[in-house]
């Protein structure tokens, strides 16, 4: 590399040292390991660091048992993904609408219905 400009408002700038990788990262130098032992930049309390472990609970162990049985693994496992899905009223808006207003009509029609076959019968009564 030259150090005269090829065109004049270019800066002269000296030439570009390779850089250091890490050690056994590949062909080429490698870095020497850091001098220093690594320190986390947040010190966590003991029971973050160390963690009891879970207690014996009877949904732990329901749990255990579930994973332990594959039949019961492969329900658990169509139960999540039946409770994870996209319900129908956000895939097909639309549809949840339409189905929305039927049912309102239909309520509404069952409920004018009692009351007339009401209105009937307390006065065949009478």
């Amino acid at each position: 590399m030259s150090t005269t400009p090829d065109r004049p408002d270019q800066a002269i700038r000296p030439p570009r040292e390779p850089k250091e990788t890490l050690v056994g990262a590949g062909p080429g130098p490698t870095a020497p390991p850091p001098a220093h032992d690594h320190r986390a930049r947040v010190d966590l309390p003991e029971w973050m660091r160390n963690p009891t472990p879970p207690r014996r609970t009877p949904g732990r162990l329901a749990s255990e048992l579930l994973d332990r049985l594959p039949v019961l693994g492969t329900a658990r496992r169509s139960l999540w993904r039946w409770r994870d899905r996209t319900p129908d009223a956000q895939s097909r808006p639309v549809v949840a609408v339409v189905v929305f207003l039927a049912t309102t009509a239909l309520t509404i029609a069952l409920v004018g219905w009692f009351f007339y076959w009401l209105y009937l019968s307390l006065n065949d009564m009478a």
